[in-house]
């Protein structure tokens, strides 16, 4: 009887340990919200001096509690056109790792014109170590 009480103790315990164990894995993970934006405009224009220009937004959310140095943001092309597979967004500012402290966010801007964004399956933002945090294109841009 005591072997059975004791055992099960244990067991109890070993679950309660392994499940908070797992929750606070879950709980620290690096997390980056991913959001795309299409036909935004820039006020004022720095990039090409045209106040009717629209760009590609691809904005990167630190949200959770560690820093994270991003890097990069790229597309995912649904149909890859002559071997091309992903377009990375090549916006003046786009080419240098930052370190995004929690809570704040990161825009990597592209120029727009003669994008088929009927194309496009995913966008990405990867960290200077190669982790990366995607978000699929709206459906509506698909028609």
């Amino acid at each position: 009887m005591w072997n059975f009480a004791i055992a099960s103790h244990g067991a109890l315990l070993g679950t309660i340990g392994t499940v908070l164990g797992v929750k606070n894995y879950l709980k620290d993970r690096i997390r980056v919200k991913v959001i795309i934006q299409k036909d935004m405009k820039i006020s004022p224009n720095t990039i090409t001096n045209n106040a009717d220009q629209c760009f590609l937004i691809i904005t990167a959310n630190n949200v959770c509690k560690h820093p994270v140095h991003i890097a990069k943001a790229y597309v995912e092309l649904s149909k890859p056109e002559q071997g091309k597979k992903f377009i990375l967004l090549a916006g003046p500012d786009n080419f240098h790792t930052e370190e995004l402290r929690p809570g704040l966010k990161r825009d990597f801007i592209g120029k727009q014109n003669g994008l088929d964004m009927a194309n496009f399956k995913c966008a990405y933002v990867e960290d200077a170590v190669g982790r990366k945090f995607k978000c699929k294109v709206p459906r509506e841009w698909h028609r």
